[in-house]
């Protein structure tokens, strides 16, 4: 098997990358692309707690694995969205409770 690194620090490299791998680097794909576009970077919390949620909605909508991609880069957006909204109503009563 070939290695990555020198000495201790050697890392098997993987030539065997399968569906799983496939879906988890296009999330991080996914992931990388909302933060950059919304210029934003997510706590790895939240991530987790998006992923989660969004796996749970597509199997309690019965659609397959290929749908998780697109509904967690949804998800990721509308999470960026509620924070925002609910920092605007934070300010709103901070402003009403300074009168």
């Amino acid at each position: 098997m070939d290695t990555i690194g020198t000495g201790a620090c050697q890392i098997p490299m993987r030539t065997d990358i399968g569906p799983e791998d496939a879906l988890i680097q296009e999330l991080t794909d996914i992931l990388f692309d909302v933060q950059r576009r919304l210029c934003r970077t997510f706590d790895l919390m939240d991530v987790f707690n998006i992923l989660r949620y969004t796996i749970r909605k597509c199997e309690l909508n019965g659609k397959g694995e290929d749908y998780i991609p697109i509904l967690f880069e949804n998800e990721l957006r509308d999470f960026v969205m509620r924070e925002e909204i609910n920092a605007l109503g934070r300010m709103n009563l901070c402003a009403r409770s300074a009168t």
